[in-house]
């Protein structure tokens, strides 16, 4: 099998309720959970209106809607992210085993749909280094969130890690490899496809917003 095993299995229960046209409703409906979870991220940091207003502009992006509405991993994809990213900015505030625990399921989910979603294991690295430096001033180390996040993280990218070592012989190899695709996961093949990655970034999936974040 090419694709990581993630979306066949989010695919799977709608195939056995509503046969073929089952495997269809996954897209939009990632994408409704999605704009759900954005919404609440932004409310960390913004009043109602103004996340409601960057909700609005996501649902209205054209690349959002289209993968919103087409059977392939993007909308999946975004949505388990943006949960997971979600539940860990509510784990640095207040860090508790539950919401470590559901970070590590989300974004282990999304690494299943996705494998290159193990680079964010970076961003939860420097959560938990962060809450560990707040924490160690107090000596009120939360010990019990710190090792449920690790735990949770670690759990579905070992169970893929697996599964990759029984299929492929490796558990760093993945299907892609059966095409010569996951080459294209290496920083020379971003140095090479630069140009049209970036204009790619501006024109459609962050108009404006990429120029105004660089």
């Amino acid at each position: 099998p090419k694709f990581s095993v993630g979306y066949p299995l989010l695919m799977a229960p709608f195939y056995l309720l509503f046969g073929d046209e089952g495997m269809f409703y996954v897209s939009p409906i990632m994408g409704f959970l999605t704009l759900i979870a954005a919404y609440l991220l932004f409310r960390l940091w913004s009043s109602p209106l103004a996340s409601l207003l960057a909700v609005l502009t996501l649902a209205a992006n054209g690349v959002f809607l289209t993968y919103s509405n087409y059977m392939l991993t993007h909308a999946a994809d975004i949505c388990f992210v943006t949960w997971a990213m979600y539940f860990l900015w509510r784990w640095y505030r207040t860090p508790s085993a539950g919401w470590g625990i559901a970070t590590g399921l989300a974004l282990g989910v999304s690494i299943a749909v996705r494998p290159t979603n193990v680079l964010l294991a970076a961003v939860v690295a420097v959560a938990a280094i962060a809450v560990f430096a707040r924490t160690y001033r107090t000596k009120i180390i939360p010990w019990r969130a710190l090792v449920a996040l690790a735990v949770a993280c670690a759990v579905i990218p070992l169970l893929l890690a697996l599964y990759n070592y029984r299929q492929f012989g490796s558990p760093f190899v993945s299907g892609y490899q059966l095409t010569n695709e996951q080459n294209a996961y290496s920083l020379a093949a971003l140095k090479a496809h630069l140009g049209p990655f970036t204009l790619g970034m501006m024109e459609d999936a962050l108009f404006i917003a990429f120029p105004l974040g660089l």
